[in-house]
């Protein structure tokens, strides 16, 4: 990262809340804010380690837990990063899919607004059919699976309870945890060793580096942007 990226990062506060701390994209977040703000991750079960990062046990089922939460912490803006993400886990329950996509991230949503602390809400690009390139906020969503219909449903139920949310829509990449090796993770490890591996060809997407998505997002947040961003 450069200076000058860097000093972005850390110019709207000094103290930033990612739920979902044990996931990759909040732990790569982590890495690239932890010098130049202060960084707490909200854990559920798993306990994580990092240089210079914070990390508090929170339960996120009730709106009373989430207030407790950032009144213990007291972040200068929280990144909503907790989901439940793997497309078949949502496939097999789709109640559990939306309790964690769905009801959860009202609950963040209506706990940051009733605490005025800015929220970022993670979505997704499973929204829509991925035969398409380029989509822009203004498409139609046309989710094909059950943890994109929850997404779905979860960005209507965030800014119904907090307008002034931002919602990001992305896909990213990124370094992965050792209990979970990230798609990026098993694509270079498969180079490698030379063995063979099987993608497609019959999908668009456009991923980021986790460290320029949150990049990204702090400049829009820095901006006062609300709403859907693709």
């Amino acid at each position: 990262m450069t200076k000058a990226s860097a000093a972005s990062l850390g110019a709207l506060g000094d103290s930033v809340l990612m739920t979902g701390g044990s996931g990759l994209l909040s732990l790569n977040w982590a890495m690239a804010l932890r010098d130049h703000a202060a960084v707490t991750l909200a854990l559920h079960d798993r306990t994580v380690r990092l240089r210079d990062v914070e990390t508090v046990r929170s339960s996120l089922d009730a709106v009373d837990d989430v207030a407790r939460t950032l009144d213990l912490v007291q972040p200068r803006a929280v990144v909503h990063a907790a989901g439940l993400t793997s497309v078949e886990a949502c496939e097999a329950d789709e109640s559990l899919a939306y309790h964690v996509n769905v009801e959860i991230a009202r609950n963040v949503a209506t706990a940051c607004r009733g605490c005025g602390v800015p929220l970022v809400h993670i979505s997704t690009d499973h929204l829509f059919r991925g035969d398409g390139s380029w989509m822009t906020e203004e498409d139609p969503v046309d989710p094909q699976n059950a943890y994109g219909r929850t997404k779905a449903a979860a960005e209507v139920e965030v800014l119904a309870a907090y307008p002034d949310a931002l919602v990001v829509r992305t896909n990213f990449f990124g370094w992965g945890p050792s209990y979970r090796r990230s798609f990026s993770d098993t694509i270079l490890d498969a180079l490698r060793s030379g063995n063979p591996i099987t993608l497609f060809e019959d999908v668009f997407y456009t991923p980021i580096l986790a460290e320029a998505l949150s990049e990204a997002v702090w400049g829009l947040v820095r901006v006062n942007s609300r709403g859907v961003v693709n």
